[in-house]
């Protein structure tokens, strides 16, 4: 009885700590905040949890696109670090690939970038990552993150999906989302 109360109990922590799923449909597809504007994929689902939109299509771990902005004090919490409003944008990707290695309890070993490079992304000067790694299992997944700043924020739009068939079956999805991204 103990062990079934635990259950339960923990059932409804958990369930607590998780947002909801909204289905993008054409009333939703223009997702707006107090920090930016984006346009969202049909069909889609999104949830906010914390700073950070998450959108995806067939659950996170098949594809996800991540939209955080965060204040510069709050950016990379997970390595103890801030953002200026004047970092360069290959700073703030050095920044963002720490995180990444770190994000992970046994950090990313098998992260490999396979181009860092600049952007221009909703009238910003940013950085453009492309990156792989492998999960415990070896399946392979992608990674293509853009991010810059502004004055009080740092702006992460992230893509993750396998390799096989998800990534690029998506990535016009990622595509369509960036090129709608208005910091605000």
């Amino acid at each position: 009885m103990k062990k079934f109360l635990l259950l339960m109990l923990l059932t409804l922590l958990l369930a607590g700590c998780v947002g909801e799923w909204v289905r993008v449909d054409d009333s939703k597809i223009l997702h707006k905040t107090e920090l930016y504007r984006v346009t969202l994929p049909v069909d889609w689902v999104s949830m906010q949890v914390g700073d950070t939109l998450i959108v995806t299509r067939d659950g996170p771990n098949i594809q996800k696109i991540n939209l955080r902005a965060s204040k510069h004090e709050n950016a990379f919490d997970d390595i103890k670090a801030k953002s200026k409003a004047d970092m360069l944008p290959t700073e703030l990707a050095e920044l963002y690939i720490a995180e990444l290695k770190k994000e992970d309890s046994n950090g990313l070993p098998s992260l490999t970038i396979i181009s860092n490079e600049p952007a221009r992304v909703s009238g910003h000067d940013a950085f453009s990552l492309h990156a792989s790694y492998q999960i415990f299992n070896g399946l392979e997944y992608q990674l293509l993150a853009v991010g810059f700043v502004t004055e009080k924020y740092v702006y992460i739009l992230s893509y993750t999906a396998p390799t096989l068939v998800f990534f690029e079956q998506n990535r016009a999805s990622y595509d369509q989302v960036l090129g709608s991204l208005e910091a605000i």
